[in-house]
């Protein structure tokens, strides 16, 4: 939990915000599970909060080496 992320952001409103927004979070591996925005239609200003949780790391490799190749005798016909 504490790498988690919590994005709060504030721009003029115009379209587009969310999806540039989600698509940073989702290109770096994160989830996004709530997301709250509202527009201010007076300042004409859009505001967001998004707690985003850390992603989960990368697998460990494998502490076994791979099964070695047999070998096998040419054969002549």
């Amino acid at each position: 939990m504490a790498d988690d992320h919590i994005l709060t952001l504030t721009c003029p409103d115009k379209p587009g915000i969310v999806h540039a927004v989600t698509a940073v979070f989702a290109s770096h591996g994160h989830n996004i599970l709530d997301l709250r925005q509202f527009s201010d239609p007076a300042s004409r200003r859009f505001f967001m909060r998004a707690p985003a949780p850390a992603p989960a790391p990368a697998p460990a490799p494998p502490t076994t080496s791979p099964r070695p190749l047999r070998r096998s005798r040419p054969t002549t016909t």
